[in-house]
């Protein structure tokens, strides 16, 4: 063989090795995740707008966070059921934050009938949320924010109740509990 042919023979086996090298490199990526405790609703206290006259033509009765009742076209009295914002309790991990959303159950509206006929009805609207984490209410138009403080926060929820005219609304316990009814739905994540 000669000399010439000698080194074509190395320079194509060494082109040939060349091509046969990976076109590509490869490493490792690890992962982690960290579990952490869910978000959880312990203790419920239902919102109450108390007692009410029901005026000639329609209103409306609001509770606000703070247990503040204020009324248009109804008249508010003072004996019997206490008047009180409702409350979440929640608790989860350290200071994580999560969002609210209010409404009623099933996207319908919130809805409380009376206690033998469920013909008659009232509606809740306008909700107002205050996390006790901050103290700062706002009125529900779409989902709020808040933080808890050492795994817990509460929530106090107001709304507005509106009431029909007296001709429409007998007397008598009106609750999302009864039959035809629609409970407040509190809807809480992590953010």
């Amino acid at each position: 063989m000669s000399k010439i042919n000698k080194i074509s023979a190395l320079a194509l086996s060494g082109a040939a090795l060349a091509v046969a090298q990976p076109a590509y490199a490869q490493s490792s990526v690890d992962a982690s995740v960290a579990v952490v405790n869910p978000l959880t609703i312990g203790s419920v206290l239902s919102l109450s707008f108390g007692d009410i006259v029901p005026g000639a033509t329609a209103g409306s009765v609001t509770v606000d966070t703070n247990d503040t009742r204020t009324a248009s076209g109804v008249t508010l009295a003072s004996n019997g059921t206490t008047v009180r914002s409702g409350v979440v309790n929640l608790s989860g991990a350290g200071a994580a934050t999560f969002s609210v959303a209010i409404g009623g159950v099933g996207g319908n509206p919130v809805k409380l009938t009376k206690s033998d006929d469920d013909a008659k009805s009232m509606t809740v609207d306008t909700f107002k949320v205050r996390v006790s984490t901050d103290n700062t209410e706002t009125e529900q138009t779409s989902s709020i924010a808040g933080a808890l403080a050492s795994g817990a926060a509460a929530l106090y929820i107001g709304g507005r109740l509106n009431v029909g005219a007296s001709a429409d609304l007998p007397v008598g316990e009106y609750s999302t509990n009864h039959t035809g009814g629609n409970p407040i739905q509190v809807t809480v994540s992590y953010n």
